[in-house]
């Protein structure tokens, strides 16, 4: 299991109606550099709460330099996970940040198709992700 900062999450229980940014971002000159650097760092994007209603949801991770995000560029964009299958603990996206082409600040966005009823998600940087899940570089 990993150990979460709460300095580098994007998301904790954020519910996703519609499509929308993670409700907090990073700052990577605020970020310790072995972060995005030194060593591999994994940005995790995961159901928290079963999604209901709607088609799909994809989380993708977003660059800029300036934190209202207003000139963002996409880094990696996940997989369209349906409706049925975004149940809780379901890896939306694990993205490894170590050679990514990244600006001062990053957050997640969550790209909705249809009408949502319900659903969360966690998102966050982390070391070690036991998911099994193949991580995107």
């Amino acid at each position: 299991m990993a150990i979460l900062d709460y300095e580098n999450e994007f998301s904790d229980a954020q519910a996703v109606t519609v499509t929308a940014a993670s409700t907090d971002y990073v700052d990577l000159t605020n970020t310790d550099p072995q972060y995005v650097g030194g060593i591999d760092t994994l940005l995790i994007v995961r159901v928290n709460t079963l999604f209901a209603g709607g088609t799909s949801i994809i989380a993708s991770v977003e660059t800029d330099d300036n934190s209202s995000f207003s000139s963002a560029a996409t880094v990696v964009t996940g997989a369209t996970v349906l409706t049925a299958a975004a149940v809780a603990g379901k890896t939306l996206l694990a993205f490894n940040l170590k050679n990514a082409d990244l600006e001062r600040y990053i957050q997640v966005k969550y790209t909705v198709s249809g009408t949502m009823s319900g659903g969360a998600v966690n998102a966050y940087l982390c070391h070690t992700d036991d998911s099994g899940v193949p991580t995107v570089s």
